[in-house]
C-alpha cells in the first residue's frame, strides 16, 4: 500500500511542475493541478447464474488521486487526466464473508464541454476512456466446497484482469476555478475478471463465468 501511494504522490509532483515551470498560477490558467476522492458504488454482470449470488450486494469503494485539467483554445472545450488509485467489489445478501474486490491504478482521461456563468460555475459534461492496472490480489477466494462427483474440497476463485478499458460519462459543475464535482459511470468495455473452480487435491482449474464490475462514482476535486 505504501509503494502505490508513493507512486501517486511522484506522478502529482510530475503533473504540477510543467504547470509551476510555465507560470500558470492564475485563476484563468490554461492549466490547473488538483488532488480528487471519490465514491464507487458498484454493480457487478455475470454470464452464469450460479456466481450471481455471491455478487447481488453494493459494497461501495472509493478513489484518490492527483488530477491535470487543461482548458483547449476552443471556448468550453477541455479536458482532464488523471491518476487515482481504486478500489471497488461486491458481496453476497446471503454469505456476509463473500467479497468480491479490485484494487487498481486508474487513468482516466475525459473530454468536456462546459459553459461558464460569470467566471463563477461552470456546468459540463464528459466522457472519455479509462485504462485500469491491477495491483490488488489475484485468485481471491469467494467460497468453499466439496465437488459433486469428485468430493474434493472445491475453492471458487475470483481473478482480476491485469489490465481492464473501460469508458466513463456523466455531469459536473466546478465553482470559482477551485472546486469541482461531478457524478458519472464507468463501464467496462471488456470483462475485468472471471470466476474460477479450483480443485485443492488435484489442483485442476474449471473456468465458470467472466465478470464486469461497472461503477457510478461520485467525485470531489480541489483545484491549487
Amino acid at each position: 500500500m505504501n509503494k502505490i501511494f508513493s507512486l501517486i504522490s511522484i506522478a502529482f509532483l510530475l503533473m504540477s511542475a510543467p504547470c509551476k515551470a510555465q507560470g500558470y498560477e492564475t485563476d484563468h490558467s490554461m492549466f490547473h493541478v488538483g488532488v480528487t476522492a471519490g465514491l464507487n458504488i458498484e454493480s457487478a454482470w455475470t454470464e452464469n447464474s450460479s456466481v450471481k449470488m455471491y455478487t447481488n450486494k453494493v459494497k461501495p469503494g472509493f478513489f484518490v488521486g492527483p488530477t491535470l485539467f487543461c482548458n483547449s483554445p476552443l471556448k468550453g472545450f477541455g479536458f482532464d487526466f488523471s491518476v487515482l488509485f481504486d478500489q471497488r467489489g461486491v458481496g453476497s445478501k446471503e454469505y456476509s464473508n463473500v467479497a468480491v474486490k479490485s484494487q487498481s491504478i486508474q487513468f482516466p482521461l475525459n473530454f468536456r464541454y462546459g459553459i461558464n456563468y460569470g467566471n463563477m460555475i461552470m456546468p459540463y459534461i464528459f466522457f472519455g476512456p479509462q485504462l485500469a492496472v491491477n495491483v490488488g490480489k489475484k485468485d481471491v477466494p469467494i467460497a468453499s466446497g466439496v465437488g459433486s462427483t469428485t468430493k474434493h474440497p472445491m475453492l471458487l476463485l475470483w481473478d482480476p484482469k491485469p489490465l481492464v478499458v473501460s469508458l466513463n460519462f456523466g455531469v459536473g459543475i466546478v465553482a470559482m476555478d477551485k472546486v469541482q464535482a461531478r457524478v458519472s459511470y464507468n463501464l467496462a468495455l471488456r470483462r475485468t475478471g472471471w470466476f474460477e473452480r479450483v480443485d485443492l487435491v488435484t489442483g485442476e482449474r474449471r473456468f465458470i463465468s467472466v465478470g464486469k464490475l461497472n461503477a457510478c462514482q461520485v467525485a470531489i476535486t480541489y483545484f491549487f
